[in-house]
């Protein structure tokens, strides 16, 4: 068989038709691929964009940060600040005890003079009652001395002496008697 170009123009009428259908599915894809290629622009522009959000969000994280860390700085000093305030306080409370304690020690101190001065009052009004004892004893002994020089003496052959007199009207006896050499003088004392 021998072919014809009219045998193949129908071919080429379709080769032609499947040519051109191609090259408009090719535009057709390449203009897929630009819309794809402005696509992929966009989408790199977005990127940009939220990378550009990013980096401001760090920033803005980085400043949080920093912030943050002043604040637990500051925090840090306002109970340092406390600790030492509280240290002072418990100073001061110490300081008030010992103060406390020394007017403890004051009070008992007073205290103990004022039982010394007590005693010393006490013992002064005893040296006084003995000092009244002592002049009544005194005027007595002195009264007594009166009488007694105003005495009779009696003497006897033994060389006993017999001393009388009398206080308030009480009559008393001394008798003087000698024994022997070692102990001389005995005195009696009688009542009479």
């Amino acid at each position: 068989m021998s072919w014809t170009a009219d045998d193949f123009t129908p071919d080429a009428d379709v080769l032609t038709w499947a040519s051109d259908e191609i090259m408009s599915r090719f535009k057709v894809i390449s203009s897929v691929f630009d819309v794809i290629t402005s696509m992929v622009d966009v989408i790199t522009s977005m990127v940009d964009v939220i990378t550009s959000m990013v980096d401001e969000f760090t920033s803005v994280v980085d400043v949080f940060t920093s912030t943050g860390d002043m604040f637990t700085s500051t925090v840090n000093e306002f109970t340092s600040t406390g600790d030492e305030f509280m240290s002072a306080v418990d100073m001061f409370t110490s300081t008030g005890d010992e103060f406390m304690s020394t007017v403890d020690m004051f009070t008992s101190a007073g205290d103990v003079l004022t039982s010394t001065g007590e005693e010393f009052t006490s013992t002064g009004e005893e040296f006084t009652s003995a000092g009244d004892v002592m002049t009544c004893s005194t005027n007595v002994m002195s009264s007594t001395l009166v009488q007694i020089t105003s005495a009779k003496h009696f003497s006897f052959s033994g060389g006993e002496k017999l001393l009388c007199f009398s206080i308030n009207n009480e009559l008393f006896y001394i008798l003087k008697k000698r024994t022997h050499d070692i102990c001389p003088v005995t005195l009696y004392v009688t009542l009479g």
